[in-house]
């Protein structure tokens, strides 16, 4: 009997490792289940971990996997699952095939993109597939240079206006909404170009995508919820000299704008990102330190004026903007706390309105230092705010 019990041993472990490695490799999404336009595109199982990749650009979810009596466990679920054949069945409900050429589902993945993941944003906008037109803009998978990615396709700058266009025909109403999925290394020399391709047609509403959480259901199978940065780009404001120069081309004639802060005499403060660091009053600052500077702002109703220059990261930018954002909502909390004893989120419109008025959003955000110095240049002043060039303020 002795020496049956090591025999038996082995029997379990062969018989546990034969288990798992039937689920081992690259299973594609069957598609029998359609839930919109953010489905999974493949789960890659190994021994003890499972990744899965979002369907139009290289970007991975992985948790730490275990396999018990057939349930796949992994980042709070458990899921039953049946193999038959090549066909892996997820809670009697959701299927995936084996690809062992990785030949199955769609268009070609073309773009890795790494996520400015940021701690620093308070109250993050949160949608699944609601927005209306996506656009990437990441690393291309054959030779690793930055590219523009629009449907399936490598682009150019210069293809937004239409491709926006082409959207807003598809009968998206009332008004459309640009989802940005932006690497997190991207230089703000490209990026301010992608801005302004939105402002020369006045598609202004854009959602900075910050990260992606994977969800699961059996009605939907795997599906993904966009956290975001949400901004809304000022009219097409600036030195048509400069963007001419910037595009080599030219753009089309400005169109007569009122800025929000015309006859606006508040204090201006500024707020300037420079390779890739935090600068107030010609000092470096900390990401710590800036929320409390910003704070001392707000609560005043004063102008914060945020520049960066073309070198400096995305990542650093939504940093930036993440953080004077959040202040912007802690401000609004507290006051909506004092005055109404609840939440900001949970205020009636007028009551919201009501903080909003006591606490306006005066940030100017999306001008780079070299565009900010070419309007003062030519006009003497910034859009009617007396200011300062970049150089001047920081030999201050």
């Amino acid at each position: 009997m002795k020496n049956l019990f090591p025999l038996f041993i082995l029997f379990i472990i062969i018989y546990s490792c034969e288990n798992k490695e039937k689920y081992q490799g690259r299973w594609t999404n069957s598609m029998l289940k359609y839930s919109g336009y953010n489905e999974a595109r493949n789960l890659v199982i190994e021994n003890d971990s499972i990744k899965i990749c979002y369907p139009y650009f290289e970007y991975w979810h992985k948790y730490p996997l275990s396999i018990k009596n057939n349930n796949l466990n992994f980042n709070g679920l458990t899921l039953k699952s049946i193999i038959d054949r090549d066909t892996l069945t997820l809670n009697d409900s959701i299927y995936f095939i084996r690809d062992k050429a990785d030949t199955l589902y769609g268009a070609k993945i073309l773009l890795s993109i790494d996520l400015p993941k940021t701690s620093h944003l308070l109250n993050p906008s949160k949608q699944d597939n609601n927005a209306t037109i996506y656009i990437n803009y990441g690393k291309r998978l054959d030779n690793g240079e930055f590219s523009l990615q629009l449907n399936d396709s490598y682009a150019d700058f210069n293809d937004i206006p239409s491709f926006l266009a082409i959207g807003h025909r598809s009968g998206h109403l009332p008004l459309p909404v640009s989802l940005l999925f932006i690497d997190k290394s991207a230089k703000l020399n490209d990026i301010e170009k992608l801005f302004f391709e939105h402002q020369k047609i006045n598609f202004l509403q854009i959602e900075l995508v910050i990260d992606i959480n994977l969800n699961y259901s059996d009605s939907l199978g795997f599906h993904y919820e966009y956290v975001t940065l949400n901004k809304k780009l000022p009219p097409f404001q600036i030195n048509k000299d400069y963007v001419d120069l910037v595009f080599d081309y030219s753009t089309p004639p400005l169109p007569p704008f009122s800025p929000w802060f015309e006859n606006d005499n508040s204090k201006l403060n500024y707020i300037l990102l420079i390779e890739n660091q935090f600068y107030y009053k010609n000092q470096i600052i900390e990401k710590e330190e800036l929320f409390s500077i910003v704070k001392s702002f707000i609560e005043e109703n004063q102008i914060i004026l945020s520049l960066y220059d073309l070198n400096s990261n995305y990542g650093s930018f939504i940093e930036m903007n993440a953080t004077i954002n959040s202040v912007y909502m802690k401000v609004r909390e507290e006051k909506s706390q004092l005055k109404y004893g609840k939440s900001y989120v949970k205020l009636t419109k007028s009551e919201s309105d009501s903080i909003k008025n006591a606490t306006p959003m005066k940030h100017i955000w999306s001008y780079s230092i070299p565009h900010y110095n070419s309007v003062i240049k030519k006009d003497k002043t910034f859009f009617g705010l007396k200011v300062k060039l970049i150089d001047s303020l920081l030999a201050d």
